[in-house]
């Protein structure tokens, strides 16, 4: 087995400042000195992965170390690269090493040319036309539209009975963001409502899981309309600003279709991640219910306007957001994260040859005993200053990526699940059925098989 501390670089002389222009479309196949472990099936490691992701990696890294070789149906191998060191080398990436743009570069891919497949300065200064768009005050302005979505749909919400509530937080959020990011009233249109709601749950660029056939086509045709439809909406928004991203955004001296893309890729990203984090929030919270209780009298203990939550009220909130982040440690909504190499480069005993394909998996990290007691645990007071042993290395807890690329939404995300925890839990107490046993599909997102039964029943006012 190889074993690796830090890794040591082979840097590059140059690197091309398009990398779409001098890598081929597929990664290379040529990975033979880096060994992995055997697939169990002619179609490779992506079936294992999907129903045991953690198993599968805490046992490849046992017998390969930090970097070793897979196999996906229809897909060139691929190599993995795990731990604090990996994450450091590939995030952090000062020399220019890794590309985010080649994995997803091709015909039909909805997040091309957006800021989530940008390079270097390419991608550095599209970021900085978004500064506006994440500011204080413009948070403000999204919470007080969230807040209003909010208590409207949930006014709608049954008050007692066994309901999935993976379908009915994913049916919320639609509502929610389609009015705090793009400004859109989708009770207006149920045709409307249908495309939003398939282009935002669809996954276009997952390694492991590429729906095929009528599926495939009809996310893709939902997709280039929802992005169509944006696009023709920017004029307007140019002149009549409201409170809404989209506005914001349209006010930055991005094209018309830059606007559309990127807004489209930021509510794609937001929509899903969101939705699963609520869901593994409210199974948490469920099984735990000390912490569900006392999430809810620190709740209590905010004097809220009519309005809903201020954005100080929700700041106030430290036991809110030690919750959410022991959930994404636990439950990454985001499983892996893509890079092509752009050169050779020496890590843990290997040479990963020029245009390789890496996946980084934050979830394995997440689960380091050498870096969070008692991994497999739920305990957010690991997150408490007192502790924080998030920040015992600045690569070990990567939810939102790090490094250039880090997610430019992780408030915004950390606004609305404390937003939207405001709104349930003085309403709801939330219990699992009898016997429940969590079931989750690992990839690509990290989702209960059930869709989370679970038993909700409204609290008296």
């Amino acid at each position: 087995m190889q074993t690796s501390g830090h890794p040591i670089l082979k840097l590059p002389t140059t690197v091309s400042p398009d990398p779409t222009q001098t890598l081929p479309r597929k990664p290379t196949k040529r990975l033979g000195a880096i060994p992995g472990p055997p697939a169990a099936s002619p179609m490779g490691h992506g079936a294992t992965m999907r129903r045991d992701l953690l198993p599968f990696l805490q046992r490849s890294y046992t017998a390969y170390g930090d970097l070793f070789r897979v196999r996906f149906p229809g897909r060139r191998p691929t190599l993995v690269a795990l731990g604090t060191a990996a994450n450091e080398l590939v995030l952090n990436d000062t020399q220019h090493l890794f590309s985010s743009a080649a994995p997803t570069f091709g015909k039909h891919r909805p997040y091309k040319d957006t800021m989530a497949t940008k390079d270097f300065a390419d991608h550095d200064q599209l970021r900085e036309q978004f500064d506006g768009a994440f500011s204080r005050e413009a948070l403000v302005g999204y919470l007080e539209r969230m807040n209003e979505s909010a208590a409207s749909v949930l006014s709608g919400w049954p008050t007692q009975g066994i309901v999935k509530f993976y379908p009915q937080i994913k049916s919320l959020l639609l509502q929610v963001n389609a009015d705090a990011l793009a400004g859109l009233e989708l009770s207006r249109s149920k045709r409307l409502r249908d495309t939003c709601a398939r282009a935002l749950s669809a996954e276009f660029a997952h390694p492991t899981m590429h729906p095929t056939g009528k599926a495939r086509r009809r996310e893709l045709r939902a997709a280039k309309t929802l992005t169509s439809l944006l696009r023709d909406l920017v004029p307007g928004r140019r002149v009549n600003r409201s409170s809404d991203m989209f506005s914001q955004l349209c006010q930055t001296e991005l094209e018309d279709t830059e606007i559309a893309r990127n807004l489209f890729a930021l509510w794609h990203t937001a929509h899903d991640s969101t939705a699963i984090a609520m869901t593994n929030i409210v199974y948490s919270l469920a099984r735990y219910p000390d912490w569900q209780e006392r999430l809810r009298n620190d709740v209590a203990s905010i004097k809220l306007s009519d309005a809903g939550p201020s954005f100080d009220d929700l700041s106030s909130l430290d036991t809110i957001e030690w919750v959410f982040k022991e959930v994404l440690r636990l439950y990454s909504p985001i499983q892996l994260l893509q890079r092509r190499s752009l050169t050779s480069v020496n890590f843990a005993g290997y040479q990963i040859p020029e245009n390789a394909s890496v996946l980084l998996f934050p979830h394995f990290t997440h689960h380091i005993a050498k870096w969070f007691a008692q991994p497999a645990s739920f305990d957010p007071l690991r997150f408490a200053p007192q502790r924080a042993e998030d920040r015992r290395h600045p690569f070990v807890f990567v939810p939102f990526g790090q490094g250039a690329h880090r997610c430019i939404g992780s408030h915004f995300a950390l606004l609305q699940v404390r937003a939207l925890l405001v709104h349930l839990l003085p309403r709801y107490r939330f219990e699992l059925p009898d016997n429940h046993q969590l079931q989750v599909r690992c990839l690509p997102r990290p989702i209960p098989k059930d869709d989370l039964r679970v038993n909700i029943s409204a609290i008296a006012s």
